[in-house]
């Protein structure tokens, strides 16, 4: 059974943000931060392959500011 437009969007969504969840919790390295998000676009291409281009856009910027803002920054902090 093949999913739907609106399946493969929820199921997207939810994946983007447990990843985002995961990302700002700060406990991961950016190493591992980083394959997360290599991982969640490996899933989300199974998805979306039509789409990926809109997917970096959207996400890959997303994870990257999210990166920097939770665990470049709490890195730095604890570096002080």
């Amino acid at each position: 059974m093949t999913m739907t437009e609106e399946e493969k969007i929820q199921s997207l969504k939810k994946l983007v943000d447990q990843t985002a969840e995961e990302i700002q919790s700060g406990d991961l390295t950016e190493a591992k931060a980083r394959e997360l998000a290599a991982k969640t676009r490996e899933e989300a291409e199974t998805l979306i392959p039509e789409d990926m281009d809109k997917y970096d856009m959207i996400y890959g910027a997303r994870f990257e500011r999210l990166i920097d803002q939770f665990i470049k920054a709490k890195t730095k902090e604890e570096e002080e």
